[in-house]
């Protein structure tokens, strides 16, 4: 909770640091908030693994800062889903092992090329957090279920374009790829790759 407190002090810090909003100078300058929403796939990545997809959504703030062609930012993002993936004969066979993705916290950096004073490509790399739901059913009979829960810590790269359109306005396109590490000592490889879209507000 440590880093989401001063990674919130940070942006909002920034915001009243910046010497004119995005309306008045027409740039890619000034914090945002913004709605995301789009595709999510999912894989435990262990033997015989099913991935699911399924729907991602969630919402960001950032601060970004351009000079000339050259745009730089940092953004705060919490995401949630009901993607999941199945392991089958994981310590046993016929016996299951299902993940699944809960909430997702991101926080990290982007730097973006502005092609026209309306497009911006950027591309982006940082901290991710999540939450990972499991559940273990033996194949033998008689023996219980067992569910549980757990962070994981990883890492997210991704690229994206982004539209600004009149009065602060942006709508932006973006595909990126998290991977996580071991949950709580499953022998797991969780990999996760997301297409997103997303319309925000830059102040």
């Amino acid at each position: 909770m440590r880093v989401l407190s001063t990674a919130t002090i940070f942006l909002v810090a920034a915001g009243f640091a910046a010497p004119a909003s995005a309306q008045e100078d027409g740039s890619f300058t000034g914090p945002r908030v913004e709605a995301i929403a789009g595709w999510d796939n999912f894989s435990a990545g262990h033997g015989e693994s099913d991935s699911e997809d399924d729907f991602v959504f969630g919402g960001a703030i950032g601060y970004d800062y351009q000079m000339q062609n050259i745009v730089v930012g940092a953004e705060l993002e919490l995401t949630g889903a009901g993607t999941s993936s199945t392991v089958r004969s994981y310590m046993t066979p016929s016996d299951l092992f299902r993940v699944e993705a809960d909430r997702d916290i991101y926080i990290g950096a982007r730097l973006g090329y502005a092609f026209t004073p309306q497009f911006l490509g950027y591309v982006k790399a940082g901290y991710t957090n999540l939450r990972i739901e499991s559940t273990y059913i033996p194949s033998v009979p008689g023996q219980n279920t067992i569910d549980d829960a757990a962070d994981s810590d990883g890492f997210r790269a991704g690229l994206g374009l982004e539209y600004r359109f009149s009065q602060g306005f942006y709508a932006k396109g973006e595909y990126r790829y998290s991977h996580y590490g071991d949950v709580r000592g499953y022998d797991l490889d969780v990999d996760r790759n997301q297409i997103v879209v997303g319309l925000g507000y830059r102040f």
